[in-house]
């Protein structure tokens, strides 16, 4: 079974990624390029960051000896909320074209989550309160998890903040290293961004968050009550936004809340 997801990852990502070397030269400078190797012209530049995420990811399955175990693993790591455990796709109601549309949206993207992850397809849910924004970023980030490895984190803005707020009076926790441990992660959730007053330390913790994982290609899911506006203008800056917004999925949701329902 591991031996079949190392060949399954290795098949799809090369062909994702596309040729870049040809009998010991880069397809696109002409340059030689050891067995392995990198070239570090303009163009394969842009690809040579996929090609490590996609490495790391393989590489990973080196250590492992109970596919089971080690996913099992990965999904308590990731955090979702309890309440959507064991569920599936198929537990979202879809009772308007809205719905229907939104849903088809997250499976597409599960169902190819690792060209999303080597290419760092972001994902933006805003809308109504209580329309299964988070159900389905749970749902989503579980199975992707069980079908491809990659690492999932899922953390709501409010927690993250108290969590922070905790390593300032335990001499055994750093902030800095909690921040880092969500900054890095494979495949980041930030549920809820607009559920916290947009103070100075929280700005910049998100124009950090952005910034980093522009940079290193590490697709993140944003999911909000207020629109990309309102979330540029009143609570995180443009500059912030704008590099979730960037190379994003976005989907709105605007039905009834289902929690009020009777």
């Amino acid at each position: 079974m591991i031996q079949q997801r190392i060949d399954e990852l290795a098949k799809l990502g090369s062909k994702i990624i596309g040729p870049r070397i040809s009998e010991g030269h880069c397809v696109f400078c002409g340059n030689e390029v050891e067995k392995g190797g990198y070239c570090y012209c303009k163009k394969a530049e842009k690809i040579n960051t996929q090609v490590r995420k996609l490495r790391k990811l393989i590489n990973k399955y080196g250590y492992i000896t109970d596919l089971k175990e080690y996913t099992h693993e990965q999904i308590i790591e990731a955090h979702f909320p309890k309440k959507f455990a064991g569920m599936g796709f198929d537990d979202y109601i879809t009772e308007t074209d809205e719905q229907k549309y939104n849903l088809q949206i997250i499976k597409n993207y599960a169902k190819n989550a690792l060209e999303h992850y080597l290419h760092a397809t972001n994902l933006i849910f805003v809308g109504h309160f209580g329309n299964g924004k988070t159900m389905l970023m749970s749902v989503a980030g579980d199975e992707i998890i069980r079908k491809f490895g990659i690492q999932v984190k899922y953390v709501n803005i409010y927690d993250l903040a108290e969590e922070i707020k905790k390593t300032f009076n335990d001499k055994n926790k750093s902030a800095s290293a909690v921040i880092e441990g969500y900054k890095k992660a494979p495949i980041l959730i930030l549920d809820d961004i607009d559920k916290v007053n947009p103070s100075p330390f929280m700005i910049d913790l998100m124009y950090g968050f952005s910034n980093y994982r522009a940079e290193n290609q590490l697709p993140t899911w944003i999911n909000a009550n207020h629109s990309l506006e309102d979330l540029s203008d009143k609570f995180y800056q443009e500059g912030t936004i704008s590099r979730f917004f960037e190379n994003s999925i976005k989907a709105k949701f605007t039905g009834i809340n289902w929690r009020l329902r009777g």
